[in-house]
């Protein structure tokens, strides 16, 4: 269901930079900050009107 959204550059670009963020804070952080970080991704990406 979500690999065809994963078409779209703004979304893909906004997962990437959620799962960068979450790997770079796994070892420093208590379980489940990481994933909380990661939502960071999207609101980096502000949705577009292509997007909607």
């Amino acid at each position: 269901m979500i690999l065809p959204a994963l078409r779209e550059r703004g979304v893909r670009r906004g997962t990437l930079t959620g799962a960068a963020i979450a790997l770079a804070t796994t070892p420093f952080l208590p379980a489940g900050l990481p994933e909380l970080l990661a939502l960071a991704g999207m609101a980096l990406n502000p949705i577009t009107a292509e997007a909607i």
